[in-house]
């Protein structure tokens, strides 16, 4: 007996865009889970029709289902993204959307609760501990909170120079990192020193 064949409906996806956080180039993040199929399954991303990577597999969650994934640079010329699922007997479509509807990577809850008022609030509840427990009158308290003050100030200057930087040395297109890291040095540049190695003379 043949198994039920595959829709869109069994599998997982998952796009949005990444920014690499060296060079600044915006990437196209895909991944999500698909059924474990009788059929090899090869996952495509494809830019305006043309496949632009294929996604990697792995198996998960005791063989019951795979894992894809794979990032591409996100090129702004493109119209129309699609995700397509592929095997021996033919293709299905799994999300196919305009390149303008696909979103940021949003925030972690982890970072998004770690805003100000948490941490005034944090603030106000270990002030409140020291007082009742005795704790604000200890030097070695107070030493502490003497690091950790100038822990904090050093994490913001480093954030201040990192942002100064980035405006400063701004990313590289996709064209231009294509460039630079695919140019020929030329050989004037390449051996403008040559060290002589002088030999002893032969007895």
């Amino acid at each position: 007996m043949d198994a039920d064949p595959l829709s869109a409906d069994d599998f997982v996806v998952y796009l949005e865009k990444v920014t690499e956080p060296y060079t600044g180039t915006m990437l196209l993040g895909l991944g999500g889970y698909a059924p474990i199929a009788s059929e090899p399954l090869r996952i495509e991303v494809r830019y305006d029709g043309e496949t632009a990577s294929i996604a990697r597999m792995t198996i998960v969650d005791s063989e019951s289902r795979v894992h894809f994934t794979t990032q591409l640079p996100f090129e702004p010329h493109v119209i129309r993204i699609c995700v397509v699922a592929c095997d021996s007997v033919g293709e299905l479509v799994l999300r196919d959307v305009s390149a303008n509807e696909i979103r940021r990577r949003e925030e972690t809850i982890a970072f998004a609760s770690n805003g100000i008022a948490s941490q005034l609030l944090g603030i106000v509840k270990r002030g409140g501990k020291s007082i009742v427990s005795g704790q604000i009158f200890s030097p070695l308290r107070w030493w502490a909170r003497a690091n950790r003050v100038a822990e904090l100030l050093l994490r913001v200057k480093q954030k201040i120079r990192t942002k100064w930087l980035l405006r400063r040395f701004p990313g590289r297109t996709v064209h231009d990192a294509f460039i630079a890291n695919t140019a020929t040095v030329p050989d004037a540049v390449r051996f403008a020193y040559r060290p002589k190695i002088r030999t002893p003379p032969c007895n």
